[in-house]
């Protein structure tokens, strides 16, 4: 089947490497196969990489994020998420500002987190920072930070041992008419 686009994207989130992969036919067929063999693959490129440095690598979960046209139509995971926690949720009255922690807020779609100076319409309606950076931060000496220094909305932590190296691969897939 002939593909007119196949496109591979990484990030590495605290420990691990996030796999986004998208394929996109002409053809009335799906392409979440050649999707998911796409992240999969990608997947074992890092492992083939990282291997010197560890052979403790695991990968997965992949998974199907998003699916178009084919005889089934329209699928949409729901959980998209990587593993982790929260640990702070910050807000601001007024940009330019430290941020302050709350106890709990509420996200809107669209908006961002209610309350906080960079809600709205927009890009950047929520920040996010890995509490690893902060730490990595204040080992430098320079100051003892706390939450919402950075004018961050989230500071989340990974779930998993940080000693744990892995690779996450997910995939999505779309079919133009």
């Amino acid at each position: 089947m002939p593909l007119d686009v196949v496109e591979v994207h990484s990030t590495i989130v605290g420990d691990r490497v996030l796999i986004e992969t998208m394929a996109r036919a002409r053809a009335a067929t799906g392409v979440e196969m050649e999707a998911l063999t796409a992240a999969s693959v990608a997947a074992l490129t890092v492992y083939d990489m990282c291997k010197a440095a560890s052979k403790d690598i695991i990968i997965g979960p992949i998974r199907l994020l998003e699916k178009s046209g084919g005889r089934s139509g329209h699928f949409l995971r729901k959980e998209r998420a990587v593993p982790g926690r929260v640990e702070a949720i910050c807000i601001s009255e007024r940009r330019g500002m430290p941020k302050t922690a709350l106890p709990a807020a509420r996200l809107r779609a669209d908006h961002g987190i209610e309350g906080d100076a960079h809600s709205g319409p927009g890009h950047r309606q929520v920040s996010i920072l890995g509490h690893d950076d902060i730490e990595s931060f204040k080992q430098t000496g320079r100051l003892d930070v706390q939450a919402g220094a950075f004018a961050e909305n989230l500071i989340v932590a990974d779930s998993t041992s940080a000693r744990s190296d892995s690779a996450a691969a997910c995939a999505w897939a779309a079919q133009r008419s």
